[in-house]
């Protein structure tokens, strides 16, 4: 056993560079690695002989990391794992490469990776009621080369059980003493509760949806409905299929609980546009949809309406969709696999370069867990691919002030690089869901006025009561963007049994509600969003970065909400804020002809800039309103780290009459809104504040510019 006073001798001579001050950054607190008292605190209660060996440590450095740093850690032979602000690395190297780097000139500080930074705060306590209790618990490896020892070193091991996984993620069943052990091995980077994932449409009481309240019987012949039922018609849709924009030649891959038959040859004739599918559901023989959540979601989508004659279709009704099924009928739920990229690439090989996904995770609110890294580091991967991900539905009015609660955002819409869609109202005062909201789930979501007598869908420009709110735990701003997601009608599985949701509009139509919905809707504008870039700008291959620059740019704001400014203002801020995030997509503004000069410019610059370095554009504008979003899919962050955000990019604005700058140290969203510029010429720049983790040393972005 190593005594507690030479590992402490040991740490204060690896962080002899250390400076007052500097700090590392971790979700289990801030930590000054050269700070005897900042460390004892974790020396207590550590494996001394552990510390002695382990092979994981954080190197701190002095400055901000440069590129020169890079090649020096490379040229030792350690392998860096993750980036944690402020300007340090865990990394993975032999004791004796560790004890050399530490007297680099460039180094501050190196740290052994103590096992509590591994565990998330969310996981369970042990205590003399519950050490003998099994839970199971989502791992995160530090590289999927990692995950054969990772199993080797598990087999046989009493206590331990891999339930699932591949590369760098696992689901493991052990005793709830076992996660220190767990936390010592060095393949480990993270440990976190096992997430449920579940469907994120609001699930309302069967005789509720049964008894819609006080809403007019709907005929089901199509002549009663007005055009808003599908929610397509107040994000703009009806303008752009007038342009031809109908998603042409786009794919779209989906993550659900199938679609319809799962057969290509019996599948609803709604659906002609399904090349293949795809089955995750554990059991599961096909990618038929036996819950009927899946085809909702599809119908938004690209739901071609042969059925309706047109009249409920999806928002991109001639693109493509590959269906990826996930429903287990053994469990009755969703099994979604804890290596998410596994559900991403094999839609990115075959072509679809957006992807939606109506599910997640509500117990780590805005929590960046292995599930948002997972995705960040895919879309990092292959920043081509536009992600979505469903906010959730966790929006209770808990206080009873009247306006719904803040943090409660679910994973993965968490993550940096994924497009986060929440849901605002539909415009629908028959069918579906009519009753008050103070009637709703026994009443105590949202009991107190002005939510109390309001309903699910009479004002447009009102968000949905049950929408997740940010912002996330680093303070990033989440949901990215809204859309339609109360009494939304949309197809309905015709598998037997399959469940009608909200209730039946007929046998092929159904409606329902939640951010299940509005994400949907939203892949929808991303598909016709990407036709328009190919036919108007000549990009056939769009960054998911300009995509998601270009949707949250034209987004409508709907300050202040439908209850007026006083007491229950919704939105109390214009955007973007955390509960309309941008605002309700316009994808009619999103796709406005270039003959008509709203664009003033898009930037979608590939290469990147890195520290120190910038990128200057100068336009000539007239007299009027300017618009400047810039957005970067971000490299990943450390679930370990109190910080998603790894580079920092900043947007400066120059007109004739001053300079604006958007300065955030925690988000990869930034926006400059100007509401009157004098004629001239006005100077776009983007400067790398810092890029310790670029692609060849470079951060890409994209930039757009409008009136």
């Amino acid at each position: 056993m190593v005594s507690r006073m030479m590992v402490a001798a040991s740490l204060l001579v690896l962080c002899q560079w250390a400076q007052a001050g500097e700090v590392l950054r971790l979700q289990a607190g801030d930590v000054r690695p050269n700070d005897v008292q900042s460390m004892d605190r974790f020396m207590a209660a550590a494996d001394r002989q552990h510390l002695a060996n382990t092979q994981l440590h954080i190197v701190q450095f002095k400055k901000v990391i440069r590129t020169e740093d890079q090649q020096m850690l490379k040229a030792a032979g350690v392998k860096v794992r993750h980036y944690i602000p402020d300007d340090a690395y865990i990394v993975e190297g032999s004791l004796d490469t560790i004890r050399e780097l530490s007297q680099q000139a460039a180094v501050q500080a190196v740290v052994p990776m103590m096992p509590q930074w591994k565990k998330s705060p969310d996981l369970p306590k042990a205590s003399v009621f519950t050490q003998r209790h099994q839970v199971v618990v989502h791992v995160h490896l530090g590289a999927d080369e990692q995950g054969l020892a990772f199993r080797s070193a598990l087999r046989g091991v009493p206590g331990f059980e891999i339930l699932a996984g591949e590369g760098n993620a696992y689901y493991v069943r052990l005793g709830m003493t076992q996660i220190d052990d767990l936390a010592k091995m060095d393949e480990v980077i993270w440990i976190q509760p096992f997430q449920e994932m579940k469907l994120q449409n609001l699930e309302l009481p069967e005789a509720l949806a049964a008894t819609r309240g006080d809403a007019s019987p709907m005929s089901g012949n199509y002549k009663d409905l007005n055009g808003f039922e599908s929610g397509t018609r107040i994000m703009g849709f009806d303008e752009a299929w007038s342009r031809g924009l109908t998603g042409k030649d786009q794919i779209v891959g989906m993550a659900d609980t199938g679609l319809d038959s799962g057969n290509k040859s019996t599948i609803f004739r709604d659906f002609a546009n399904v090349p293949k599918g795809y089955s995750f559901g554990l059991g599961a023989q096909d990618w038929a949809d036996s819950m009927g959540h899946g085809t909702h979601v599809a119908g938004s989508v690209m739901g071609g309406g042969v059925a309706s004659g047109g009249i409920v279709r999806g928002g991109a009704y001639e693109a493509q969709m590959i269906p990826q099924g996930m429903w287990s009928p053994i469990i009755d739920n969703l099994t979604v696999p804890p290596k998410l990229k596994s559900l991403f690439e094999p839609v990115f090989a075959d072509g679809g370069r957006i992807h939606t996904n109506s599910w997640g995770g509500g117990q780590l609110p805005g929590a960046y867990d292995s599930f948002a890294a997972q995705v960040d580091t895919f879309i990092w991967e292959n920043p081509d691919m536009l992600i979505l991900f469903a906010a959730g539905n966790n929006g209770v009015d808990g206080n009873k002030d009247g306006r719904i609660d803040n943090n409660s955002m679910a994973s993965p819409g968490s993550a940096k690089n994924v497009l986060t869609v929440g849901a605002s109202e539909n415009l629908v005062l028959n069918g579906g869901i009519q009753r008050k909201l103070g009637d709703l789930m026994g009443g105590q979501p949202w009991g107190t006025e002005p939510l109390k007598s309001d309903t699910l869908s009479n004002n447009a420009d009102g968000m949905a009561a049950f929408s997740s709110r940010g912002p996330c735990r680093d303070g990033r701003i989440k949901p990215d963007i809204v859309a339609p997601g109360t009494n939304v009608l949309s197809n309905c599985s015709h598998v037997q049994n399959a469940s009608p949701l909200w209730g039946n509009y007929n046998a092929d139509y159904c409606w329902s509600g939640g951010t299940s919905m509005s994400t949907p809707l939203v892949a929808g504008a991303a598909a016709v969003l990407r036709q328009y870039l190919a036919q108007e700008w000549n990009n056939s291959a769009p960054s998911g970065a300009l995509m998601k620059a270009l949707l949250m740019n034209t987004a409508d704001d709907m300050f202040p909400g439908q209850y007026g400014t006083g007491r229950g203002q919704e939105l109390p801020d214009r955007a973007p804020n955390s509960i309309e995030g941008y605002g309700r997509v316009n994808i009619d503004r999103a796709t406005t002809p270039r003959p008509l000069k709203y664009y003033y410019e898009m930037y979608d610059h590939k290469q990147g800039i890195g520290t120190s370095e910038n990128f200057t554009e100068r336009l000539t504008v007239p007299e009027g309103p300017l618009r400047v979003t810039l957005v970067y899919s971000d490299a990943p962050g450390a679930p370990n780290a109190a910080r998603a955000l790894v580079n920092n990019l900043d947007l400066e604005v120059t007109s004739a009459d001053g300079t604006t700058k958007s300065l955030s140290s925690i988000d990869n969203v930034e926006q400059v809104v100007l509401g009157k510029v004098p004629a001239g010429e006005v100077t776009i720049k983007v400067v790398g504040k810092n890029v310790p983790q670029g692609r060849n040393g470079k951060q890409p972005f994209a930039v757009v510019v409008t009136r």
